[in-house]
């Protein structure tokens, strides 16, 4: 497909809706990977008209907070949801003889949908679970009936970090970290892989086939910390229309670091699916998207840092859409608060 036309952007009035403050104590160290519903009808007690579930890229548990209007005003529920020591307790409990081994490192980077049909609410996620040979940094999924307490279920992990999925003609397809697409019928189990050249014309390769050589890229984060190589898609979000895939993503390594998007279509056999070329959606011009921050920045020291300095970056687009309104959510500044738009063909 040739690229498509980027959408027109408007910032809310008042960003970002997540901030620091907001968090109790150190938990507002990282903000990250917003992913927001709608409240179904038959939730019980629900605390708001919607739900918005982001992370802390090394966080113990994740967050979630409520309002009335996408807008806001947010408000934080400090208990969170899901726990990393839930995950933990399944991964000894399927780790016969090795149970002593398990340690759980961190849960992020919630994808959540709503099941009306089976009254029930899903979260992907991705978590860090020694020993990585037989856990690792990889995806899973929890259920829960009233969108705050989840169930983490399957005794192994099903798929890369930092899944992105949508449903299409009976299955479920989940995009992932290396540029990828695996479907799967339940989206629960037997995920299969696809076309791992998915995302090859956004400047995407596979690991192990030699670095991109698209843009502007950042050298040191390969050494820096940074579980990113130059060139890869970090995150993603998804809309359909028709027969069209739109993929906003951002790339690590790109200065600044910013929202991208690119199309797919999605006739015929599933594995020759291709992105287009990109087009920017948008870049950290704000304040609070560290518009202000000289580009180079991270250095190599800094990335070491934790919690982080402030980025010149955009990242962890999410696509919320109600009655005919399209809504990106988008971390800002290098993981430092959660921010919201209007975009508009």
């Amino acid at each position: 497909m040739p690229p498509p036309r980027p959408p027109t952007v408007a910032r809310f009035k008042e960003n970002p809706i997540i901030r620091p403050e907001m968090l109790p104590g150190p938990a507002g160290t990282n903000i990250c990977y917003p992913s927001l519903i709608r409240v179904p009808s038959w939730l019980p007690n629900p605390l708001g008209k919607y739900y918005l579930y982001f992370a802390d890229h090394k966080g113990a548990y994740i967050r979630l907070a409520y309002a009335n209007q996408v807008e806001g005003p947010w408000v934080i529920h400090e208990p969170g949801t899901l726990q990393l020591s839930e995950l933990v307790a399944l991964a000894r409990a399927n780790s016969p003889g090795q149970e002593s081994e398990v340690e759980g490192k961190h849960i992020a980077s919630p994808d959540v949908h709503v099941d009306d049909q089976k009254q029930e609410i899903r979260m992907y996620f991705h978590f860090s679970i020694s020993p990585r040979a037989t856990w690792g940094h990889r995806s899973g999924v929890a259920l829960s009936a009233d969108g705050i307490r989840f169930r983490p279920i399957g005794a192994k992990p099903i798929g890369q970090p930092y899944l992105r999925v949508f449903r299409r003609a009976g299955f479920y397809y989940a995009l992932d970290r290396i540029g990828g697409i695996t479907r799967s019928r339940d989206g629960l189990t037997d995920f299969e892989t696809g076309n791992t050249d998915f995302a090859a014309a956004v400047g995407h390769k596979v690991r192990g086939s030699g670095l991109p050589a698209i843009g502007v890229r950042n050298a040191l984060l390969r050494e820096s910390g940074e579980d990113v190589l130059p060139g890869e898609i970090r995150h993603t979000g998804v809309t359909i229309d028709g027969d069209v895939l739109t993929v906003y993503f951002s790339r690590g390594g790109d200065l600044p670091e910013h929202i991208m998007c690119a199309q797919a279509s999605l006739k015929g056999d599933w594995k020759s699916w291709r992105l287009s070329p990109p087009v920017t959606v948008l870049l950290p011009e704000m304040d609070y998207e560290g518009g202000k921050m000289p580009l180079g920045a991270p250095t190599n020291q800094g990335m070491q840092q934790w919690p982080r300095p402030l980025f010149r970056d955009l990242r962890d687009p999410y696509i919320f859409r109600e009655g005919g309104s399209t809504y990106l959510l988008y971390s800002v500044a290098g993981e430092r608060g959660i921010a919201g738009a209007v975009l508009r063909d």
